[in-house]
């Protein structure tokens, strides 16, 4: 019985320093959004129902993540094909894969421009006031996509209509087809993004309407060099789940020395 509880208790102690070593790398500045997308009260949004894209800034990104959140339609056009993509792979030439979740043809797959017909995700139509949470697993070119909590599609995405590029910082967002959204509940991880990896500070730019590309400040801006809103270093959730291993450490290293005592 004590070899069980040492050993729960130690199942414990992993499950803590995993779950300590996630960090959330999304973060809600609009100086991180690439694209028509701001923040208001907390939710990231396109603001009215029209045609347009928001990429996230995750410097270090790459292709073993998730993504994940709650996408909220609040109002749509009449077509078929309307709705909101989610981005899962972006390049500096504004090249894009993404997940397609429309009106009325249930969930599809747009690789660089190529519509793949063959490749359908069961939802069913999305509607007005709809909320759907959805979830993206990476793991190289495979990749799996959950919403509400259930596996809609399956696939390894084709390498030569990949368009993530690896050293790009805009890979995830969201595009919209006349479709007014909002999404809460941002959360991206990626076990490579190295732990001193900073976030940016800079306001990428389109340089032409036809090809965006994304431009770094030469001289940082008042508003660049101010410390962002979150706090930096390890947050208190983080040291709390340390403490509460620490102290699972602690007794199980108590009960083994009594344990041992006694056998003597």
């Amino acid at each position: 019985m004590k070899r069980m509880f040492l050993l729960v208790l130690l199942i414990i102690c992993l499950s803590i320093v995993v779950m300590a070593n996630e960090r959330n790398l999304f973060v809600e500045r609009d100086e991180n959004l690439l694209g028509s997308g701001y923040f208001e009260d907390g939710v990231l949004t396109n603001g009215r129902v029209e045609t347009d894209s928001t990429y996230i800034s995750v410097p270090g990104l790459t292709k073993n993540y998730t993504f994940k959140g709650r996408i909220r339609i609040v109002e749509m056009g009449s077509q078929p094909w309307n709705g909101v993509r989610i981005i899962i792979g972006a390049n500096s030439s504004m090249e894009t894969s993404k997940l397609v979740l429309t009106k009325e043809w249930d969930v599809r797959v747009e690789f660089k421009n190529n519509n793949l017909n063959d490749l359908i995700g069961y939802f069913g139509a999305i509607n007005e006031g709809m909320e759907i949470d959805f979830e993206v697993i990476r793991e190289g070119q495979h990749f799996i996509l959950k919403l509400n909590d259930n596996v809609c599609l399956e696939e390894d995405l084709p390498e030569e209509l990949d368009a993530f590029e690896e050293g790009y910082e805009f890979n995830l967002g969201f595009e919209s087809s006349d479709c007014h959204y909002e999404v809460t509940n941002i959360e991206i991880y990626c076990p490579d993004v190295p732990e001193e990896t900073p976030f940016s500070t800079n306001t990428p730019e389109a340089t032409t309407e036809a090809t965006k590309t994304v431009e770094a400040t030469s001289t940082p801006t008042p508003s660049e060099t101010d410390e962002p809103k979150e706090e930096k270093g390890i947050s208190k959730v983080v040291v709390g789940l340390c403490v509460v291993a620490i102290v699972l450490v602690v007794l199980v290293v108590i009960v083994t020395v009594k344990d041992r005592k006694r056998k003597q």
